[in-house]
């Protein structure tokens, strides 16, 4: 049976790779997508979800545009250096797709989840912003979620953002902790594993004479590859959203643990993601009743970087 999906993106170019696998996927029911702030305005990430849709001619699923800042702490975006001047390397997009959505991209979600007959799935590869508000205005739609999987955290690896925090989670710490105190089957999908998987120039090269896709793919990498090889020395690309959509399409590529997730909501450590991996222990704390996580901690990230070379 398909997974009923929505995806929640902040569409810079890792969240394009991750878009065009899973449009392409028959695996994956898309019900919607959404925007959030984050490498983009949540704005700008709605023109370049709609041209990836118009490209892949999956224009009839529905879009939203959601939130343009965080809950409660100050706004961030990705400088331009990382994913281009408007989120897609050097690719411009000013086209809107007629399927989107006067609705915010909170209300699409609540109503979509609430009224599905079959349990959804909600991959967020941006800020946590849209589903935090969403559970906190309507926390019964959590009967509703079979799982919420998120590219963010990082257990044993240092953040992207600082030495502490990942960005997506850093975007928004406050939604990142309602989602993991939250009663839904939450899966982080985080450095641990995204950092293992690397596209390098060869693989770059290579999806470049994509059958359908080669000029896009060369377009939308290119700045996100400068990026990298001029201030961290890495030839090559990490694809860290596209890891986290492999994860929903295929789990037998990944290894788990369990543990309660806490996510630092103030100070220095804005961000981190604590993983409590605790069997016994004294019991009176806010700990307590936080629901176990699990945590990707290994990919096949050979067998990964295969499968999306064939789609």
């Amino acid at each position: 049976m398909l997974k009923n999906i929505i995806i929640d993106t902040d569409c810079g170019t890792d969240d394009a790779l991750a878009l065009l696998y899973a449009l392409d996927s028959d695996k994956f029911k898309i019900t919607g997508i959404t925007t959030v702030f984050g490498n983009v305005t949540a704005k700008q990430a709605a023109f370049n979800v709609s041209y990836i849709l118009r490209l892949t001619g999956k224009e009839n699923i529905p879009l939203a545009i959601g939130q343009e800042k965080p809950i409660n702490q100050p706004l961030r975006h990705s400088p331009p250096s990382i994913h281009g001047e408007y989120g897609l390397g050097t690719i411009t997009s000013t086209y809107m797709s007629k399927t989107l959505r006067s609705i915010t991209a909170v209300e699409f979600i609540i109503d979509t989840i609430s009224k599905s007959k079959e349990k959804i799935t909600f991959l967020s590869i941006g800020p946590l912003t849209n589903i935090g508000l969403a559970l906190t205005l309507r926390p019964e739609i959590a009967e509703n979620i079979e799982e919420i999987i998120i590219m963010g955290g990082a257990y044993l690896k240092n953040g992207n953002v600082t030495p502490a925090a990942e960005a997506n989670i850093y975007s928004d710490a406050v939604a990142a902790e309602k989602i993991f105190s939250s009663p839904c089957q939450v899966t982080m999908v985080g450095l641990d594993v995204t950092t293992k998987v690397i596209m390098s120039k060869k693989y770059l090269e290579t999806m470049s004479s994509h059958k359908k896709y080669g000029a896009f793919i060369k377009s939308l990498t290119s700045t996100f590859y400068n990026f990298l090889s001029e201030n961290f020395n890495i030839n090559g690309i990490f694809p860290h959203d596209l890891v986290a959509i492999f994860y929903a399409a295929d789990k037998s590529l990944f290894k788990t643990i369990n543990g309660r997730v806490y996510v630092n909501t103030q100070g220095l450590m804005l961000g981190q993601t604590y993983i409590d991996r605790r069997k016994k222990y004294i019991k009176g704390t806010e700990w307590d009743n936080r629901k176990h996580s699990k945590v990707c901690t290994e990919v096949n990230a050979e067998k990964l970087l295969d499968e999306f070379r064939k789609f």
